[in-house]
């Protein structure tokens, strides 16, 4: 990725207007953990409006009670089915079972405002021959499954395009159209964590994903990212251009001791986990007055540490306010901001960036465009990935 120098790249990406991205919480849980989330936002922000503005579930796993909760609340919150796909990574589910239950569950559910698309999404440890197969899979899912569906749901339909290259990403993203729906979903990111479950950035999907996004630009349709959006991650995704996305980490998080403050991430609070560093009370409290971060949920920090509901909401509330201070804040400050609190992301999204404004400018001129994708596509084939 080039760059002509910061002040046209900042220039470039002031002068385009991106509109707010839409954060889907995960509620794939618990009703009752569910309904307690619920009476402590009502209880602590003095409030009868239901908490979550935007929502995914996966229905195929969602406990009882779930998809009734949300059915009542969906005049206040839209709502993303989602298929399942990670289920199926993790051999919880089999693609062919979930293809089966999902035509009954979407027919049945039609008031719900996306529905994704069956797949089996791709993991960092999949060899060449087998990330063939799985989109050749997920070909056929663009095809079969949204034949089942009359005009007004394939409209609502949310295929999930896969690839771990620009060209398979280019492919995945053509044949998905074929569905004639609104929206198309990225599931490019590399995975870590056990099983491969934890999705994460790395240069190589970064590109990926800027690719992504610029096309569904083009093609004005609703991009949407699946399951990543930590504070620092969402400074990407917003000036990446993205529309929406989802995330269990908000909760997911808090269940091991850890908050987010915006740009620099998750930290823990609890002492009860490695994978995150311990704070205390006193050094938690600068780094809320450093990141200029303050709501219901945090400011007791005795309840803070001890009950997971007033993390899950102190995160959600965080990723929230963060999203919508990002439509008010310079580009130059927010890139500041990133530098000061995490490096590693700031570099990021100065990669997104060069990225984002190259294939923008190689838009306006169709031989740059056409020579940039042969040497994309020559770097697919012969560079080895890269990690920041």
């Amino acid at each position: 990725m080039s760059t002509k120098g910061p002040d046209r790249l900042l220039l470039l990406t002031s002068q385009d207007r991106l509109a707010q991205v839409d954060f889907h919480a995960s509620l794939t849980i618990n009703r009752c953990h569910f309904d307690r989330l619920c009476q402590i936002w009502a209880r602590e922000l003095q409030t009868d409006e239901f908490p979550f503005r935007s929502a995914i579930v996966s229905p195929l796993v969602a406990r009882n009670g779930i998809l009734e909760r949300l059915f009542e609340h969906r005049q206040q919150c839209r709502i993303i089915f989602d298929s399942g796909g990670f289920h199926v990574q993790q051999g919880r589910l089999e693609l062919s079972s979930a293809t089966r239950q999902l035509r009954e569950v979407y027919k049945e559910h039609d008031w719900a405002d996306r529905f994704a698309l069956p797949d089996t999404p791709i993991t960092s440890r999949d060899c060449p021959e087998t990330v063939k197969r799985k989109l050749r899979s997920n070909r056929r899912q663009y095809q079969v499954f949204a034949s089942n569906f009359l005009e007004p749901i394939r409209r609502k339909l949310l295929p999930v395009v896969h690839g771990t290259t620009s060209e398979q990403i280019r492919s995945s993203a053509r044949a998905a159209r074929q569905v004639a729906s609104e929206s198309l979903g990225f599931g490019g990111f590399s995975t870590s964590g056990p099983n491969g479950g934890v999705n994460s950035f790395s240069t190589d999907n970064l590109r990926l994903l800027v690719q992504f996004a610029v096309y569904c630009k083009k093609e004005k349709l609703n991009a949407h990212v699946f399951g990543i959006g930590g504070p620092s991650a969402i400074v990407v995704l917003h000036y990446v251009g993205i529309d929406s996305f989802d995330s269990a980490g908000w909760i997911r998080t808090a269940a091991y001791g850890n908050v987010y403050l915006p740009y620099l991430g998750a930290v823990n609070i609890t002492g009860a986990t490695e994978s995150r560093r311990f704070v205390g009370k006193r050094e938690f409290a600068e780094m809320r007055s450093a990141s200029q971060h303050s709501c219901p949920f945090c400011r007791d920090h005795k309840a803070l540490v001890k009950y997971w509901p007033y993390r899950a909401l102190h995160n959600y509330i965080t990723v929230a306010s963060s999203i919508h201070e990002l439509q008010s804040t310079p580009l130059n400050q927010a890139v500041e901001n990133m530098r000061r609190f995490n490096p590693r992301f700031a570099n990021y999204l100065s990669l997104a960036l060069c990225e984002r404004n190259r294939l923008l400018e190689a838009e306006a001129n169709p031989e740059i465009e056409a020579a940039d994708e042969m040497l994309a596509d020559l770097a697919d084939d012969f560079q080895a990935p890269k990690s920041l």
